[in-house]
């Protein structure tokens, strides 16, 4: 096919010489003669082919002395990224200052996701487009189950057709997970190159491969004209040097080990966390406990004294008096302290619960308690069925409900019971739209309210708002706890309110929901 090719040419004589690169062929060396048949001498052709190993030697000498030049300039930059992100055993250092993760390899953008989000430098694709190259990432097997997982292309689009729109600035990406297995964006390192437009002058049509059928079969033949042919390449960028793969490849495993070094500290540090909330709990349980018993002894003594009133003086029954109601105050605060203390220690029984009849059971509880007929409890539409601790749950009812009567002057106390489905609108106010599987449960009242300025004292253990024997007193402990069972389900809990009109407090729990009733 060659000397067809020469002959297509008028090519009457040929000497071919390879460029090397270690062992594989860089180029060649191509030499034609018109003038007829040319025989070249041994000697001559010797020299020839050593001229070829010289420039062979000459050009890879060169070559890795740039690639060394560049790869201790990456390396440089390398360790002193390692060196900025330690200092806090936080990836995201390696974003922001004079140096960043942008100068660890030659490219136009660069991204990071790293604390649930994504960190930009230089033109890159928009969260959501990056999110959408992750997730396609997750399917190749040579970014997910390659022993050294990465991804490199200057033609991403041929690979990724929905990467054809992000050519102004992602024709070519190279990306390197920092954790293995995930499909979701779980810290992983991007840089991107643009597209490069390229018109190439070929010497014929490249795309006209005609065959014909030899001895052997069909076989290609080379093209006979060789007019100028003009092609324009699209969708390309510059091409990932090896040099820079390598050096990347290093940074991955030296932040791999950062990344590593900093769970195993948050996991000691999780560890202590988890002592010293046992050690409290403890303590606040061992301390209102102890405290109860000189406690009593003092209210014992001075109910005696003020049975003694004859030989006391009025002043002096005043104090004792106010002497009574501050044990007995003291009384409520370490009774509730204690079960603020149980319940940070108690376990959940997680179970199917009909919250239509848990909340029946709450209602009953609350108006138990009070002889006030005038408040009407509210449900909206059935309620469904969930995973909870059913007593647990009947508890954050219980004090919700508890406070909704409370701190209601209305003649006519209305408390409203409901739920909102994830995606159900409209959705509560202060908080993003609920995207998980579990409802939004809430408690409405139509009672004082709470001003703005108190919103962030709500949740705190024995604040109260007003005077502690306004609105029939208690210890302040109720909100504190329905936040603490709340988390307890890996739940939250928050509220709005306006005053004179009523609260609403909200609650999820991240149990699974079952069918409704």
């Amino acid at each position: 096919m060659y000397t067809e090719y020469l002959q297509n040419m008028l090519v009457t004589a040929g000497l071919t010489m390879p460029i090397r690169r270690g062992n594989e062929l860089w180029g060649l060396i191509a030499c034609h003669h018109y003038g007829g048949p040319l025989h070249l001498p041994y000697p001559v052709r010797v020299a020839c082919e050593f001229l070829a190993q010289v420039v062979s030697l000459q050009h890879k000498a060169a070559e890795d002395r740039e690639h060394m030049l560049y790869r201790l300039q990456l390396e440089d930059v390398h360790r002193r990224l390692i060196a900025t992100a330690a200092l806090t055993c936080d990836l995201s250092r390696i974003t922001e200052g004079q140096l960043t993760l942008l100068d660890a390899v030659q490219a136009g953008g660069a991204a990071l996701y790293e604390a649930g989000r994504w960190w930009h430098m230089g033109r890159t694709p928009s969260d959501d487009q990056l999110d959408g190259l992750v997730r396609w990432l997750a399917t190749r097997p040579e970014y997910i189950q390659s022993s050294s997982p990465m991804y490199a292309t200057d033609h991403l689009a041929k690979d990724y057709p929905a990467g054809a729109s992000l050519a102004s600035v992602a024709a070519g990406m190279f990306a390197l997970p920092l954790a293995r297995g995930l499909s979701a964006p779980h810290g992983v390192m991007m840089w991107f190159k643009p597209e490069t437009m390229q018109t190439i002058q070929w010497g014929g049509n490249p795309h006209e491969k005609p065959t014909v059928t030899g001895p052997h079969g069909p076989r290609l033949t080379p093209r006979v004209s060789f007019e100028m042919f003009a092609e324009s390449v699209h969708h390309r960028s510059l091409p990932w040097q090896s040099v820079e793969i390598e050096s990347a490849a290093r940074l991955r495993v030296l932040l791999m080990e950062l990344v590593v070094a900093r769970a195993e500290r948050l996991a000691d540090l999780n560890a202590d966390l988890m002592r010293s909330n046992e050690e409290l709990d403890t303590f606040a349980y061992v301390a209102s406990h102890d405290l109860k018993e000189p406690l009593r002894g003092i209210h014992k003594y001075a109910h005696q004294l003020l049975e003694d009133a004859a030989m006391i003086t009025a002043d002096r029954q005043v104090k004792l008096a106010s002497l009574m109601r501050l044990t007995e105050r003291m009384d409520s605060l370490l009774d509730s302290l204690l079960h603020f203390s149980r319940v940070g220690r108690l376990s959940l029984e997680l179970e199917p619960s009909d919250l239509n009849v848990l909340v029946s059971e709450a209602i009953e509880m609350v108006g138990s308690r009070r002889d006030d007929m005038s408040t009407e409890f509210i449900v909206p539409r059935p309620m469904p069925t969930i995973y909870c601790d059913w007593v647990r749950c009947r508890e954050i009812y219980v004090n919700l409900l508890s406070n909704a009567m409370k701190y209601n002057d209305n003649a006519s106390k209305r408390i409203e019971i409901g739920w909102i489905a994830p995606g159900e609108a409209p959705q509560p106010p202060g908080r993003t739209p609920n995207t998980s599987d579990s409802p939004t449960f809430y408690v409405r009242d139509n009672g004082i309210g709470i001003d703005s300025r108190y919103h962030t004292q709500v949740f705190k253990i024995f604040k109260r708002l007003h005077p502690h024997n306004a609105y029939g007193g208690g210890s302040g402990a109720g909100l504190s706890i329905v936040k603490k069972l709340v988390e307890r389900h890996h739940g939250n809990v928050w509220f709005e309110s306006t005053p004179g009109e009523g609260s609403t407090f909200y609650f999820t729990m991240s149990g699974s929901t079952g069918d409704r009733t």
